[in-house]
């Protein structure tokens, strides 16, 4: 168990905790750790957005954990996404999508893909309140990785090997559960029995992400994973502000403790 978690850790973001890094799959169970990993960097965001809050502006706090954000996960769903734009957008067979996938050079669909994401993040942290947005940053990480598990596992892989056959062979019902309940936890904890609304939307966005995903590609990668991540954040901040300024005026669960 605490071997799987390292490995997680070790797999989505760059802390030293001396787990392995980068391969085909996140190995040693940690597929059952995704939604906890997203916990953890949910919490280390929300510090980072409480901190900033007392040194600086809002705007300067969002920035600065918008940059602590592609620091922690070491950029690496940013670049999922980025490969993700430069393949999804061009218009060529689905043979020559993949091949796309494997370059490392990015071109303008990528970079305008990853700045518009940066600049919703950044728009979206930019609250009035500081509770709100260290309320969306315990929830939209932990739910954006729960949401790979259950959706995107159940996709076959594009490639015989690699990420997506990994992903796929390690995903089953247990690390399902442990990720859906760790999501529904950060839900409940941020914005009480209403954050149910935010899992749903995510989950939804991310079931029909991967459909579409699955027309362009026939199949996942681990490019596409990382875009699907990225892209789910979004939706789930977006979710979140809504139901912040929207929702039941009654005191979420994590505004106590702020």
């Amino acid at each position: 168990m605490i071997r799987g978690m390292r490995s997680a850790v070790a797999f989505l973001t760059v802390l030293p905790i001396g787990g392995r890094k980068g391969g085909e799959s996140p190995g040693e169970g940690g597929i059952a750790w995704y939604g906890a990993v997203g916990a953890l960097v949910g919490v280390l965001l929300g510090a980072t957005m409480a901190g900033a809050w007392e040194l600086w502006s809002p705007l300067v706090a969002a920035a600065l954990t918008v940059v602590a954000w592609a620091i922690i996960t070491g950029g690496l769903h940013l670049d999922g996404l980025a490969d993700t734009a430069d393949a999804g957008f061009a218009a060529v067979p689905r043979e020559r999508r993949l091949e796309i996938l494997r370059d490392v050079h990015h071109g303008t669909f990528a970079v305008v893909a990853v700045a518009l994401v940066l600049l919703l993040k950044f728009s979206l942290l930019a609250s009035p309140r500081r509770e709100d947005a260290v309320a969306a940053l315990l929830v939209a990480p932990t739910i954006a990785r729960a949401a790979v598990v259950l959706v995107a596992s159940r996709m076959a892989p594009a490639r015989a090997a690699g990420l997506g056959r990994g992903f796929r062979d390690e995903a089953g019902v247990f690390p399902m559960a442990a990720c859906f309940a760790f999501a529904m936890f950060a839900a409940l904890v941020a914005f009480g029995w209403v954050g149910l609304i935010a899992l749903a939307a995510g989950l939804g966005f991310a079931a029909l992400l991967s459909a579409g995903l699955r027309l362009r590609f026939g199949g996942m990668t681990g490019d596409l994973l990382g875009a699907l991540i990225e892209l789910t954040e979004v939706a789930v901040l977006l979710a979140g502000a809504a139901i912040l300024q929207h929702g039941p005026s009654g005191a979420f669960p994590v505004r106590a403790w702020l």
